[in-house]
């Protein structure tokens, strides 16, 4: 395999920084970059999007995007970096900074990749067999304005529970009833359905994890009270707490 084509279309190493490091990335990602933290932990943020990844967590950087890079550890910060020029699906431009699946099996495939090394036929081998495991579950950018406002509003209210609609509404630059407009027509469902939809997955989560009391539970995820949160459960989900709880075996 010609070497000067590997060298210039891929990019596999690992990096190491003591306890603190900051990357401006603002002039634009060279390459398509998956990475993984090995050790510490990143804060990688952009316009759009910020993702915090983990020790043992994975993420994409999509080629040419702006942004900036912050590294904590208390020793040391290591990562993987995968680097790639060409990303092989149909809707390359409008791929987005996400963090991965967090799947046992990509990340051992993502960490037997050799690294700082010629890229050989081998190695490309085992790359495209983790990237073809990658794709399918990766996030794109919407075209359209109303799918990017109801992509943006969606992410909003899930980092932003306690939030108002109107002050998701003003986080996506639309007014109040376009918001509405947008849920309506696309999910069937108001922004406040969403928002307490989101709510009862972390209910669920603690009741089937936790030994919380209902109205812990409801105290910590700001509801009014542990009757409301009943009837939101009973809404969304079909269940009472205590059934949720049965199920569960808790």
């Amino acid at each position: 395999m010609n070497n000067t084509f590997c060298e210039h279309n891929f990019s596999f190493h690992i990096f190491s920084f003591n306890k603190y490091h900051y990357t401006d990335n603002r002039g634009g990602a060279a390459m398509n970059y998956i990475g993984y933290m090995n050790k510490g932990r990143g804060r990688l943020v952009c316009d759009y999007n910020t993702i915090e990844v983990y020790e043992n967590e994975g993420l994409f950087i999509p080629k040419g995007l702006s942004y900036q890079s912050f590294w904590y550890g208390e020793d040391e910060v290591s990562f993987i970096s995968l680097g790639y020029e060409n990303m092989p699906v149909d809707d390359e431009q409008n791929l987005i900074l996400q963090k991965l699946p967090n799947s046992i099996e990509i990340n051992e495939k993502i960490k037997s990749i050799p690294t700082g090394r010629t890229v050989t036929a081998k190695t490309l081998s085992l790359f495209y067999d983790m990237l073809s495991d990658i794709i399918p579950s990766m996030e794109y950018m919407p075209k359209n304005k109303e799918m990017r406002v109801l992509y943006d509003a969606k992410k909003y209210i899930e980092e932003n529970t306690g939030c108002s609609i109107p002050q998701a509404a003003e986080a996506c630059f639309v007014s109040e009833s376009y918001l509405y407009y947008t849920f309506k027509k696309n999910l069937k469902i108001t922004p406040n359905d969403y928002r307490q939809m989101v709510l009862c997955e972390k209910a669920v989560s603690l009741l089937k994890t936790t030994d919380k009391k209902i109205d812990e539970i409801a105290d910590c995820l700001d509801f009014s009270s542990a009757s409301y949160l009943r009837k939101v459960l009973k809404k969304h989900i079909g269940k009472t707490p205590r059934e949720i709880r049965k199920i569960s075996g808790i």
